[in-house]
């Protein structure tokens, strides 16, 4: 019980979507059977209203009718006993029919509007702990069954004394049934079984109201969660920390082998004698400016220029160009504009080289590096 409470109270923080969606899946939302009951005790009290009681007693009366002929003619006939339950059946059948499956029509739509359309068959399946008899004597002497005990004595007092009053008022009429035709005694207890039905059915809606906000605040209470929860669940929606920061190293790690990689195929390193290296590719057909291929600082643009060295790319000293491009540009992405004319004078200085060397311009043959 201790662990229970503490537990209890540790739950602070509201819950979240993902734990609000998690419980409608599983069927778990606020509803009151108490709600169901009073909106189905209203919905028979108004198709007796609409019809239903008239047909009701046209139905007994012509079952009476039936009946008594039967009784009173010569010996019935096996032919003529399965004509007549025939005829009953079909009787029975047309009447309530329609009224059951307009109440049942009822109840699924209070369902409905109760749990917002969810419809769950998991709160159905049949749970082992349900079949422990001493979890069940355990469940006997918890507050929730003391107050399911409460309610159903309030509801049966209340349902009761409204029953007795709305009959009491009936009194007079009843009093003169005992000379009436049956078809008078059927039409005036209708109309004081619907009297009585509706009169329930309003006291039992009042209450069935109640019980549903109740209902609604312990479903709210259930869903709240602890911080750790709300962390543990952002855990497992996100990813673990270190298995994303791992993932993601590794990914750094790929991206810059593959940025090493192309340092081969620039045109030209722009560097900051110690802290920055930025390596250069122009080729007209592919892009109308130079693209930077590969970037870095420190460790790094020592890498790169080892790389340059060994595949005979040009290194070329120039600290505001390599500062500003570290600062201004990106790997994969063309020099900014400013740095158009800089960088031109760069390649310049660099093709100028090549051609005397007796190599190609950018769009030729680039075979020969």
């Amino acid at each position: 019980m201790a662990d229970g409470q503490r537990s209890e109270q540790e739950r602070t923080e509201a819950p979240t979507a993902r734990r609000r969606e998690q419980s409608r899946s599983e069927g778990q939302v606020a509803r009151s059977a108490e709600l169901t009951a009073a909106a189905s005790l209203l919905g028979g009290a108004a198709l007796l209203a609409s019809g239903g009681a008239r047909e009701f007693a046209r139905l007994i009366e012509s079952t009476l009718h039936m009946s008594a002929s039967a009784i009173s003619s010569d010996p019935m006939t096996l032919m003529g006993a399965v004509a007549m339950l025939r005829a009953l059946t079909m009787r029975f059948t047309s009447t309530l029919l329609p009224f059951g499956g307009a109440l049942a029509a009822i109840i699924v739509l209070v369902h409905l509007a109760q749990t917002r359309g969810v419809i769950s068959m998991k709160p159905l399946l049949p749970k082992f702990s349900n079949l422990n008899p001493l979890q069940g004597v355990q469940r006997l002497l918890q507050p929730e069954a003391l107050w399911t005990l409460a309610k159903s004595i309030l509801k049966l007092s209340v349902l009761g004394l409204v029953a007795w009053r709305s009959l009491d008022q009936t009194r007079p009429e009843l009093a003169v049934l005992s000379g009436a035709s049956p078809a008078q005694v059927l039409q005036v207890a209708g109309h004081a079984l619907m009297r009585v039905m509706m009169s329930c059915g309003l006291a039992y809606l009042v209450l069935a109201a109640a019980d549903y906000g109740i209902q609604w605040w312990k479903h709210e209470r259930g869903l709240r969660m602890s911080r750790d929860e709300i962390v543990r669940e952002n855990r497992e929606a996100e990813g673990d920390p270190m298995v994303r920061a791992r993932m993601q190293s590794v990914a750094r790690a790929r991206a810059r082998q593959h940025m090493l990689h192309a340092v081969r195929t620039a045109d030209v390193v722009v560097v900051n004698p110690v802290h920055i290296a930025v390596a250069l590719s122009y080729d007209p057909d592919e892009a109308p400016a130079p693209l930077v291929v590969a970037m870095g600082q420190r460790k790094l643009a020592v890498r790169i220029k080892e790389i340059a060295l060994k595949a005979n790319v040009p290194v070329v000293e120039n600290v505001a160009v390599a500062r500003a491009l570290f600062a201004t540009a990106r790997v994969g992405r063309m020099v900014p504009p400013v740095l158009f004319g800089a960088i031109a004078e760069i390649l310049a200085f660099v093709y100028r080289k090549r051609l005397a060397a007796g190599g190609a311009l950018p769009g030729l043959d680039r075979s020969i590096r």
